[in-house]
């Protein structure tokens, strides 16, 4: 992996910037960077530079540079550029074209380059030396002159880098166990019983055969079983993952690692070949990191193989490591080899990573330039609070330590905090609380600098500091690191910085409302220049709350878009995922937001739906499991619809059949609202029997007609195998205006039961309605004719707010004896049950006027609630299967 070149632009004669490639000096096929002076002649100077993420991998480490150009009208001077994260920097060294229009070919290696600082054309330039670790732009600086002429400038014809991995891969082979035990570390930091191993996990393995799960870090290569992990392709065990994690309870800091290996092999057969993808993760980052893919597949049969990895640059793999990742491919699919693999052992060599950095200045204004004015406790920051100190110098500022300057000026005692050893006012103490009135959930501290000194008198600047912190809903306080922070180094008159945090990964404390810093006895004063505290409000996860029609175990229309919506925080990016299909959409300035998935087949195997309200790191997620794509149907009506299974002849077979995860139930309390119900307290259900089932208290009309549904519709693939779904919206003794919307004749405003049981289930994408009421209006108003109007005001109502002319089924009221007024009003209501059908479109009616015995053949007509429910779910049934499915079957009579 050592030495890989990435190339930028034009990198060869068959690669250049422009549409030729002749190579010529007409610039066709180059940047050119020139100007016109006429005759006079004069001076360009130019630059041009490219980010390095554009084409560098995150190591972003040069090797080489390389660029062609030539020079126009005059002599052109050309240096290389490269940006790091201190600034701008030149090289040196420079290539020189004299005007003569011939390409040139320039090549530097950058261990030959040395680098000055640059800052022109309004880049800033870097300080010290240039770090070529952490190079973020490359590019080129040009100075052209000429005495006379038109045109002066340089022509760039192609610019390369050639990058270089700092990781060192060495493979050795063994032939024997023992050489391959004597390179296994029994003490690296993942090995078992570590304190710095805190567990691992591993994929499906042989560990049946009497290898063992953990065999791979047990710090032993032996010719035994219980020492190493076995894998084998034919067993579909690959690709294997093994994953540790690092305790980082103590070593907040994660780990720096500096050298990793895996070894593999056995006494007989090829076992040892190895191709493994090495990821790790940093302590507060749950992603993984990809270091690179290495390979090893040199070893013979009873041969060990090693994959050893090492940085030659900076002597670490990565820094602030929380846990490591090893995915091994199938040996067999590499150059051909073996389908096993015997995982001998995976050894991690590394240190905990420093969590603090000692810095040591002889001048006030060194120590001025690292101060923060804003950090989180500077006593003007909106994110300070309020301080407490212990008892200190008389005349010295006791809030000077926060007051983000250090100063030794005439008013420096004001710009700092004394703690005087002879008058006992050591050890001190220094609390600095958080204002969480606005950040509610804390803060996040990343850094912590305490800063000490005085430039005359005695050394002033030891500190020996222990630092804690508190969180929000605690008194308890806990000490950062295991170990007092400690900086004595400083000299009479010099000042001293205790850095914590920096360059460790992740953050020091979260959710913190409070610090508090206890610096012991030295044997001298203290002079506490300043204390900065960086970090940042915690992050308030977004409000994501869906409509209550979404639940686990529910079911989705198929053929049809399906609307998903709910509310958020405003502005905040939503995502739903299912099905294969990711939607995203933005919450309006009011919290709501809606978006479609688009048309499904129906589909019986339960997944997850996904929904995520904002991005990267600070998001809610809301996830619904075993949903299910089929028909969902809306049952609706009073009385005769609410009846339950439970109520009815055949109440015993019910509770007998089997359970049936593919007919679910959305049962809709009952209740009435002068407003609309914003949330309905259900959620969905599989059909379940028995005594205690979900199928027992289910209304019987609905559930037979979800029955025969199921026994009839076939999917995309020809099984009857469509999940069905019930909403379930009844309530007895209630009259057809008692479900009408607002906006028409009979309501000034919406009827109590569309506000509590309808209006909440609005958009939620369904097939059509079932409906099954009027005994209440026969009994209370008689007024057959204006049933019609009300019915029909229901139905468009109900249809608008969907936004959709769908399938609207209802059933003939049952034959019964009604008395008083409505006696002999029956008929009428029939004859206005089937005007509705002339009257409104893709509407049907399972017709009842047979229905005058229960199954013993008796008659029932003075029964409102005819026992027997399953003629008038099956009929149902029969309309939407022909009407709506299109089989052409016999649905109703003449």
């Amino acid at each position: 992996m050592v030495g890989q070149t990435r190339n930028y632009y034009g990198a060869s004669d068959a690669q250049v910037f422009g549409l030729n490639n002749n190579g010529g000096g007409d610039g066709t096929d180059a940047i050119q960077m020139v100007r016109n002076f006429g005759g006079a002649g004069g001076t360009v100077n130019s630059m041009i530079a490219w980010e390095t993420a554009d084409f560098l991998t995150s190591v972003n480490t040069l090797d080489s540079f390389d660029m062609e150009f030539s020079a126009r009208g005059g002599a052109t001077t050309g240096h290389y550029l490269i940006q790091t994260g201190s600034g701008w920097y030149r090289s040196v060294e420079s290539v020189v074209d004299d005007g003569s229009n011939n390409w040139g070919d320039f090549s530097k290696n950058n261990s030959n380059l040395t680098w000055a600082s640059f800052s022109s054309f309004g880049v800033t330039g870097g300080s010290g030396t240039a770090d070529l670790s952490d190079v973020k732009s490359v590019g080129a600086y040009f100075t052209s002159a000429a005495d006379s002429g038109k045109w002066i400038g340089a022509k760039l014809r192609y610019f390369r880098v050639t990058e270089v991995s700092p990781i060192v891969q060495t493979n050795a082979t063994y032939t024997d166990v023992s050489a391959a035990a004597a390179v296994t570390s029994a003490t690296d930091l993942v090995n078992q019983g570590e304190a710095t191993y805190a567990g691992f996990t591993v994929s499906d393995n042989r560990s049946g055969d009497g290898a063992a799960d953990d065999g791979s870090n047990d710090g032993a290569t032996a010719e035994t079983f219980e020492s190493m992990t076995w894998f084998k392709a034919s067993d579909g065990q690959f690709p294997a993952t093994v994953t540790f994690d690092l305790d980082v309870s103590v070593n907040i800091a994660g780990y720096n690692i500096s050298e990793i290996n895996s070894i593999a092999g056995w006494k007989s057969g090829t076992h040892a070949d190895q191709e493994v993808t090495v990821e790790y993760s940093m302590v507060g980052d749950a992603e993984f990191v990809n270091l690179g893919t290495f390979a090893n597949i040199a070893a013979g049969d009873a041969e060990y193989s090693r994959i050893g990895l090492t940085n030659y640059w900076n002597g670490d793999l990565a820094s602030g490591v929380d846990a490591l990742r090893f995915t091994y491919a199938d040996p067999e699919g590499v150059d051909n080899g073996t389908d096993r693999m015997v995982l001998q052992e995976i050894d991690v060599i590394g240190v905990p990573a420093q969590l603090s950095t000692n810095y040591t200045y002889t001048n006030i204004s060194d120590l001025q330039a690292a101060v923060r004015n804003t950090d989180l406790a500077n006593d003007d920051a909106t994110t300070f609070s309020t301080s407490t100190v212990t008892a200190n110098y008389d005349g010295v500022d006791d809030i000077g330590f926060n007051d983000g300057i250090a100063s030794m000026d005439a008013n420096g005692f004001a710009n700092m905090t004394w703690f005087r050893n002879s008058h006992n006012q050591l050890p001190a103490e220094v609390v600095l609380n958080l204002d969480v009135n606005a950040n509610s959930n804390g803060y996040n501290i990343s850094e912590i600098n305490s800063s000490a000194g005085w430039s005359g008198g005695s050394n002033q600047a030891d500190q020996i500091l222990t630092v804690e912190y508190r969180v929000i809903g605690s008194a308890a306080w806990t000490q950062i690191g295991d170990v007092a922070f400690t900086h004595t180094a400083a000299a009479e008159g010099q000042f001293s910085r205790v850095q914590i945090g920096k360059d460790s990964a992740g953050y020091l404390a979260t959710g913190v409302d409070a610090l508090r810093f206890t610096y012991a006895v030295t044997g001298n004063n203290l002079a506490l220049q300043e204390i900065d505290v960086i970090g940042a409000p915690v992050a308030v996860p977004p409000t994501l709350e869906l409509s209550s029609m979404f639940s686990n175990d529910m079911i989705l229309q198929r053929e049809k878009a399906v609307p998903v919506w709910g509310t958020s925080t405003a502005g905040e990016s939503i995502t739903v995922e299912f099905d294969g299909q990711t939607k995203t959409t933005t919450t309006a300035g009011d919290g709501t937001w809606t978006l479609n998935l688009d048309s499904m087949d129906a589909d019986a195997v339960g997944q997850d739906l996904k929904v995520t309200a904002g991005q990267g790191s600070n998001t809610t997620v809301v996830t619904y499991s075993n949903v299910l794509v089929g028909e969902v149907w809306v049952c609706s009506g009073q009385s005769n619809m609410a009846f339950s299974n439970a109520q009815t002849e055949f109440s015993a077979a019910v509770e007998a059949a089997p359970d049936n995860p593919n007919l679910r139930f959305f049962k809709v309390p009952k209740i009435t609202q002068e407003t609309p119900l914003e949330r309905i307290s259900t959620v969905w259900t599989e059909s379940t029997t028995g005594s205690s089932g979900t199928a027992k208290g289910f209304g019987a009309v609905a559930y037979y007609f979800g029955l025969k549904l199921q026994d009839e519709l076939e999917s995309s693939e020809g099984a009857k195998d469509v999940p069905i779904g019930l909403i379930h919206s009844a309530k007895g003794g209630t009259s057809v205006e008692q479900w009408l919307p607002a906006g028409n004749n009979y309501n000034s405003t919406a009827g109590g039961y569309y506000n509590g049981q309808i209006d909440a289930l609005i958009p939620f994408a369904m097939r059509g309605v079932l409906w099954y009421q009027g005994e209440t209006n026969v009994m209370n108003d008689q007024d057959a004719a204006g049933y019609v109007t009300k019915k029909k005001a229901l139905i468009d109502g109900w249809r608008a707010l969907w936004g959709e002319t769908f399938p609207f089924y209802y059933v003939q009221l049952a034959p019964y004896n009604y008395t008083g007024d409505a006696d002999g009003v029956l008929p009428l209501f029939w004859e206005a049950q089937s005007a509705i059908l002339d009257q409104v479109s893709n509407t049907a009616m399972a017709v009842t006027s047979d229905w005058v015995t229960d199954r013993d053949g008796n008659l029932n007509l003075d029964e409102i609630h005819p026992r027997n429910k399953q003629p008038a779910g099956e009929r149902l049934a029969l309309l939407a299967l022909d009407n709506t499915y299109g089989q052409n079957i016999v649905s109703s009579g003449p």
